[in-house]
Order: C-alpha cells, then sequence, then structure tokens
C-alpha cells in the first residue's frame, strides 16, 4: 500500500498531465511526421503525403488510412502532423484520454 501512496503522491505532482515517457513519445511523433505535406480539403478533413504516399484524415470520424488510429483508437502520426501544422501542441492528442482533475478518496 505504501507504494501505491507514493506512486500517486509523485503523479500529483507533475507539472503537466502528461507524463514523462508520453513527453518523449510526442517529439519522436513530431521529429517522424517533419517530412509530411499537410493539404485541407475541407471541414475536418484533410489529405497528406508521406513520403510516396497520399493518405486522407478525417478528424471528425477519428480516421485515417493508415488505419493506425481506427485499430488503436490512439490519433496518429498523421493527425499529430495536422495538429502541428496548426500551430497547436501535440499534448492536445492525449487531453481527451486523461482525466481532468485526480482523486482518490481513500488516500485523502
Amino acid at each position: 500500500m505504501k507504494t501505491i501512496t507514493t506512486r500517486f503522491i509523485i503523479a500529483k505532482s507533475w507539472p503537466s498531465v502528461l507524463v514523462p515517457r508520453v513527453k518523449l513519445l510526442l517529439v519522436k511523433v513530431e521529429i517522424s511526421t517533419r517530412g509530411c505535406i499537410v493539404t485541407p480539403t475541407s471541414r475536418g478533413i484533410f489529405e497528406l503525403v508521406d513520403g510516396v504516399i497520399s493518405l486522407t484524415v478525417d478528424l471528425n470520424k477519428h480516421h485515417c488510412d493508415c488505419m493506425e488510429w481506427d485499430i488503436t483508437s490512439i490519433p496518429c502520426k498523421h493527425e499529430a502532423r495536422f495538429i502541428l501544422g496548426e500551430g497547436l501542441t501535440l499534448s492536445l492528442l492525449f487531453t481527451q484520454y486523461t482525466p481532468s482533475k485526480v482523486t482518490c478518496t481513500h488516500m485523502m
């Protein structure tokens, strides 16, 4: 029980919602998407060229032609390229997967 309490205290003290491991993953994703070219086509839908492959990404339906997003339910690097192209941060990819406030009643 002491280990769980220690982990809870450490996690509560993190300055952001993302753990260091996820932050490192986002840096790797950002580097891997540098060669992609994004072309918006309509509201929430855009075409992306990744090397010689052309993909369509639909943000409204959470679908990408690479199928990674469909299979894992975690946004793929192609959506990441779009977010970076809009001048936003990649932490937006994970905001819907993280709780806004962590509470644990038995430790209070």
